[in-house]
């Protein structure tokens, strides 16, 4: 290949910018040199760029394709300067080419990276003020602390592959799309999306194969500040956070995969809900809800599978209509925390499911159905500590701070449901065991043990033959109405379980 060097500042189609008159073409290694402005007054074609430090480039609007590489392994090295906003690069390049794509000032507008079967490595942290469109090959960090920054729309067509290479610096895009056949290989650090493409998706996957994106256990943030759709079957963390009014909708991928997310999902700000009310929603670990964040809308009636949940004082979740479970704990850092906050808990007639061996849950708060799965060997469930809203209600219409309300029914299953901190509980049909488990293997149980000194009322209760009402430390002997640690006022039905005063 031959290499050409800048005579001096000129148009790159004029001989006399270039040392021997000779305009660079598809074989050329140029080199725009210290002082020396070359724009690019026509579509060129060359081997490799080398803008050195102190030269310029102006690309005036037209595209400029780089298809091989320099000696040095380098397709582009910008280590000049990029002048105006409208400088276009094409890399068609060698396999292994590394791009420097870090001008002294400026960045390049649009990139596109069409080299198939070739892999293409950005060095350093990069910004492109445009678009980034993978249309064949691949485009990945050189180092793996390298950042890319994308103004605009990142595409990556069939065939077409961004990042890999175990790359832990941080992404940046307006929107992504991923064709069918395409990959996205996340970083493992961060990746934000904080736009919206013009088709209306802010994060769009067409797979039909499941192997689009591949998150890396990594983040991706969207943060955007209007309304964002999102079309993707698999995060790993997921964070949104727009501003207070921004709604980020969960639509499903192109195969109907339904939500999974294998970590944590943060709403941060914003209101986060799916576009088929009816999905289900797959958080392994922890769900957090942020004091500006809102999680559901109202109308969705399928399931979500949650390991905790977290509603800081000041955010909101809509339960679905459906079934809202908590598999595990981890809620507000503590691993025994299933349920945490001092936000807002709307039931929405849905069902609140307790499946796991984690105990704590507030001491406060009004639901619907509660259902607890549990393992009875493992201390059961009791309210402890922070208070939801709205207050929990008495069967005589007073509220409080530490008043838990089951408005539905709380069926205890396997498992042991303990007061323990609450001032006041009311349920209103309170089922104890479904007679498939061992004698007392199911337990509402205001012991001793548990210092409850606090009020329960029931309005129905039904005791299966595994269940065991336990009450004591000397309130249930109150002949005051309302006074005792139990009041029920309708029907008692023991079907075989115990009552037990201790």
């Amino acid at each position: 290949m031959a290499v050409i060097t800048s005579a001096g500042t000129g148009d790159s189609n004029t001989g006399g910018t270039w040392t021997g008159g000779v305009v660079p073409d598809a074989t050329s290694d140029v080199q725009i040199l210290n002082t020396h402005t070359i724009t690019l007054d026509t579509t060129h074609t060359w081997n490799s760029l080398d803008l050195q430090s102190g030269g310029t480039l102006d690309g005036d609007g037209n595209e400029l394709t780089i298809d091989g590489e320099d000696g040095g392994g380098h397709a582009v090295e910008l280590n000049g300067a990029i002048s105006g906003t409208d400088t276009d690069i094409t890399a068609t390049t060698a396999a292994t080419s590394k791009m420097d794509l870090i001008p002294s000032s400026g960045s390049i507008r649009n990139l596109t990276i069409n080299a198939s079967g070739n892999i293409n490595q950005w060095i350093g942290n990069t910004t492109i003020s445009g678009d980034l469109i993978v249309t064949a090959g691949t485009i990945q960090p050189y180092s793996a602390g390298n950042t890319l920054t994308v103004t605009g729309d990142v595409s990556i067509a069939s065939g077409g592959t961004l990042g890999g290479n175990s790359g832990s610096g941080a992404m940046s895009m307006g929107s992504l799309t991923i064709a069918d056949g395409g990959t996205y290989s996340a970083t493992s650090g961060t990746t934000t999306i904080d736009k919206e493409h013009s088709g209306g998706f802010a994060w769009k996957n067409e797979e039909t194969d499941g192997t689009a994106f591949v998150h890396n256990d990594g983040t991706v943030l969207f943060a955007s500040t209007f309304d964002t759709h999102i079309q993707e079957s698999s995060f790993y963390n997921l964070t949104l956070n727009g501003n207070a009014d921004a709604r980020q909708i969960i639509w499903r991928d192109a195969t109907g995969n339904l939500l999974t997310i294998a970590n944590d999902l943060t709403v941060t700000r914003g209101v986060f809900f799916r576009n088929t009310v009816t999905d289900t929603l797959t958080v392994t670990r922890d769900v957090s809800v942020g004091a500006t964040g809102t999680m559901g809308d109202g109308g969705e009636s399928g399931a979500n599978n949650f390991g905790s949940l977290t509603i800081a004082s000041g955010g909101t979740y809509v339960a679905t209509s459906g079934t809202t479970t908590l598999t595990d704990g981890g809620a507000n850092g503590d691993a025994n925390q299933a349920l945490y906050g001092e936000g807002t808990f709307t039931h929405n007639n849905g069902t609140l499911t307790f499946n796991g061996s984690k105990k704590r849950i507030p001491n406060g708060g009004t639901f619907y159905n509660v259902t607890v799965n549990g393992e009875i060997d493992t201390d059961g469930i009791f309210a402890y500590t922070s208070t939801l809203l709205p207050q929990g209600i008495m069967p005589d219409g007073t509220t409080g701070q530490y008043y838990f309300s089951v408005l539905g029914t709380l069926q205890i299953n396997n498992d042991e449901f303990r007061p323990y901190n609450a001032d006041k509980i009311y349920v209103h049909n309170l089922i104890i065991g479904d007679g498939t488990g061992s004698a007392n293997s199911a337990k509402f149980d205001m012991s001793e043990a548990d210092t409850f000194n606090g009020t329960v009322f029931v309005d129905n209760v039904t005791i299966n033959s595994d269940g065991q009402l336990l009450f004591g430390d000397a309130h249930e002997t109150s002949a005051t109405v309302g006074s005792s640690a139990l009041n029920i006022y309708g029907a008692f039905r023991n079907l075989g379980g115990s009552v037990d005063i201790v």
